[in-house]
């Protein structure tokens, strides 16, 4: 089991991490013109990758029914929050895994995550970060930078 000063380390580096790379890459996603730069569409795919592999992680941080052991949820800093709609098992959810994460037959002619799909995993990534700490633990309320 962590300690206490282990888990504000994790939510410090790891979990701020990962808002911070979802945040970034869907940032690049809305505003840059990958048609207009030398090799544009390796850099946008670069960037939808990222996008969707920050997003399963903090999909998997929120709402993972059944977590592995040494897996670290919402559970081990906050009580219950109020999360709303789900978004593991989605469709959404099933492009994360099955385009992104893991090289499977299911990727041949499947549709792609698009930017519809995007906009709306991010902003229920938001939201799920909002509640997320609306609920942390008071000795883990300071590990995060002000909004």
């Amino acid at each position: 089991m962590l300690t206490t000063k282990q888990l504000r380390r994790y939510l410090k580096e790891h979990y701020s991490y990962e808002l911070q790379m979802i945040n970034f890459s869907y940032v690049c996603l809305c505003s840059l013109d990958f048609g207009r730069m030398e090799n544009g569409k390796y850099f946008q795919n670069a960037m939808i990758e990222s996008f969707c592999i920050h997003a399963r992680a903090l999909i998997d941080f929120y709402e993972a029914p059944q977590p592995r052991k040494t897996d670290l949820t919402y559970f081990h800093f906050s009580i219950q929050p109020k999360f709303g709609r789900k978004v593991y098992g989605s469709s959404r959810y099933v492009k994360l895994n099955k385009q992104i994460a893991h090289l499977t037959e299911e990727r041949i002619g499947a549709r792609k995550i698009n930017a519809a799909d995007r906009e709306a995993l991010w902003k229920a990534i938001s939201r799920k970060h909002a509640a997320f700490v609306a609920a942390i633990r008071p000795e883990y309320r300071d590990c995060f930078p002000p909004d």
